[in-house]
């Protein structure tokens, strides 16, 4: 798929591998895409090498050159955004748009070659390593994580809370540890 003004083409079929893998992961827990961006959040005192990676695998597959980086020194919030059309529609269509609607496509769940890779870069994303918990607002990733989990003889649970405090937009929190 190409359009006029943007160079990206994503093919139909794709050879999925270890880097594609720990992307679509780290999107999953750290990403999202408008229509024309496909952006990743990150923390730029303590995450600076995912920037480094994600540059790194958006030049080799899918020929990016140019990225947008944003950081805010009061919070240590930091974005790195590229800029294409058919990116962001891909993202979005293939894992959700959102935290509460993010998810894994069939494609991915029915990989298990690859499924450690995607869970590392959700982990890498949204995880907390020490303590093997992962955390998020989305029911259907919750259980895919653990369903993967499971796939790969690693038994987890699913911990509902609330979020309210925090996050009044996404009362809702599942922690898969």
């Amino acid at each position: 798929t190409r359009t006029h003004s943007d160079s990206v083409v994503i093919p139909k079929i794709f050879q999925m591998n270890k880097d594609l893998a720990w992307l679509f992961g780290f999107y999953i827990a750290e990403g999202n895409s408008s229509k024309n961006n496909v952006v990743f959040s990150f923390n730029y005192k303590t995450e600076m090498r995912y920037v480094r990676r994600i540059k790194s695998i958006m030049r080799r597959y899918f020929g990016i050159k140019k990225f947008t980086l944003s950081s805010n020194k009061i919070t240590t919030g930091g974005q790195i955004i590229v800029s294409s059309t058919v990116l962001a529609r891909f993202f979005r269509d293939s894992f959700g748009h959102g935290a509460l609607r993010k998810h894994f496509p069939k494609w991915i769940s029915d990989n298990l070659k690859f499924s450690g890779d995607v869970l590392r870069g959700l982990w890498d994303g949204d995880g907390m390593i020490r303590l093997q918990i992962l955390s998020t607002t989305s029911r259907t990733l919750a259980h895919q994580v653990k369903n993967l989990l499971a796939a790969n003889e690693i038994f987890s649970s699913i911990r509902i809370g609330s979020n309210r405090k925090r996050n009044p937009r996404h009362d809702i929190n599942y922690s898969v540890k």
